[in-house]
């Protein structure tokens, strides 16, 4: 083999090794090529936890069941790293809806400010739990202010 031959071959190897180690690097470190690309999107929020609640004479019971007509609210436990959730999305779906058409859906709610980056929110109004009784789940996510959607966190509570 020419000597020339072998400097080429090298070269090329070392340009395409050179050319994958960046290609890699990019698509590790998310495919920013610039550092206001990840800041103008901002962190998606996280719910975290959340409790159902009833109130009882004045006073809010952590609970896992209910009763059809009962008034219930929940405890919703959300971290956003930007503080800057801004509305809750609920959908309910009856007990033998196994679809994805969900039984009711809440629309937006608007909620308070966000002031720390893990908050808790509830609903601005305990609603009334519907029939029928059994087995219901619930979806529960939040959006902040760039349109970021979280997770979707899914309950399970019993309607007596």
């Amino acid at each position: 083999m020419h000597k020339k031959y072998k400097t080429s071959i090298r070269k090329r190897l070392s340009i395409s090794f050179l050319i994958i180690h960046v290609l890699y690097w990019m698509v590790v470190s998310g495919c920013s090529t610039s550092p206001d690309t990840v800041s103008s999107i901002g962190s998606s929020p996280a719910v975290e936890s959340v409790q159902t609640i009833k109130n009882i004479n004045g006073n809010s019971i952590a609970t896992s069941s209910f009763r059809v007509g009962e008034m219930g609210n929940f405890i919703i436990i959300a971290v956003d790293p930007d503080k800057d959730i801004e509305t809750l999305y609920l959908k309910g779906f009856a007990p033998g809806n196994l679809g994805s058409q969900p039984t009711f859906e809440s629309g937006a709610i608007e909620l308070k400010p966000q002031t720390k980056k893990i908050e808790s929110y509830s609903l601005p109004e305990p609603v009334e739990v519907p029939s029928p009784p059994g087995r219901w789940r619930v979806d529960i996510q939040v959006e902040d202010k760039k349109k970021n959607m979280s997770n979707v966190y899914i309950l399970y509570t019993i309607v007596h």
